[in-house]
């Protein structure tokens, strides 16, 4: 699926959900389910004839989300959330909801669900501008990888996986299913908006900078990669300082300041921080 935002510069959206094969055990967590959202950004730009273009790939944002296996059908709508934090735009979410919620139906216990998404924009910098060809040589030939790490049982692990023709939004025949999911999300998405807003800066200041071997060796264990950037604690050291939230979750600092910012909510149980500065009316 293709949008438009000039007469010069065209969207074109890629997704792939799958779920691993190789199993990622998490101790004393077994009715959980890990689900990493991954986002590449490819831009290309045409000039004046078909094969002149250049393009590049760059890693625009991932998250990671832990749910109830159990209940794991309950969450595809609260989804939408993780999407809008990375800048999905809303008209591509029901096509990768439905995609995620088709491999939720299958999904068995400690394998990790990936949910890998690009988005290409494509500039027209030239005198060549047929964009049905521009559109069918992209979808024929995507060449678009995604890098993937991740902490798993204390171990770095590094993926590659490479969107193809099939994963394009432009090929997702819109059934009942699909305008179901849509309805749903995009008024689950309106009615609770609220949920995207960021934490006061109080709230975010009142966190406090502790070293990682402070931390109980428990919640090392069960969180010993940064959820947010992927990237292991231990490659930086115990002597590093993280931010542990009230739910006892801990982020690299700068990651969950960041994310903060944008949103209120913990990026692994969604434990709320405030909304509104004490003293002040809420707007709700």
């Amino acid at each position: 699926m293709s949008s438009s935002t000039s007469t010069t510069e065209r969207h074109y959206f890629f997704s792939r959900v799958l779920q691993r094969e190789k199993l990622e055990p998490l101790p004393g967590r077994e009715d959980r389910l890990l689900i990493s959202f991954y986002l590449v950004k490819q831009s290309r730009c045409w000039y004046d004839h078909p094969w002149d273009f250049t393009y590049a790939n760059s890693a625009a944002a991932q998250t990671g989300v832990m749910i109830y296996y159990r209940r794991r059908e309950d969450y595809i709508t609260s989804f939408a959330r993780d999407l809008w934090t990375m800048d999905v735009p809303e008209e591509e979410m029901p096509t990768i909801l439905k995609k995620i919620s088709e491999v939720l139906q299958a999904a068995i216990p400690h394998r990790r669900i990936l949910v890998m998404m690009a988005d290409v924009t494509v500039r027209l910098l030239g005198s060549f501008d047929d964009r049905d060809a521009i559109e069918n040589f992209i979808r024929a030939s995507p060449d678009i990888n995604v890098p993937m790490r991740f902490s798993i049982t204390g171990d770095l692990g590094f993926e590659t996986h490479t969107l193809s023709d099939v994963d394009y939004h432009g090929n997702t025949v819109a059934d009942g299913l699909t305008l179901e999911i849509a309805r749903l999300t995009l008024e689950s998405f309106q009615t609770q908006r609220f949920r995207f807003v960021p934490a006061t800066r109080s709230a975010i200041e009142s966190l406090h900078k502790v070293r990682l071997d402070s931390l109980e060796k428990a919640s090392m264990e069960l969180n010993p990669s940064c959820s947010i950037c992927y990237d292991d604690f231990a490659e930086d050291g115990v002597d590093q300082l993280v931010i542990p939230l009230p739910c006892a979750h801990h982020y690299h600092a700068d990651c969950i300041i960041h994310w903060l910012e944008r949103s209120h909510l913990c990026p692994l149980c969604r434990y709320a921080l405030p909304t509104v500065e004490e003293g002040k009316p809420s707007n709700s």
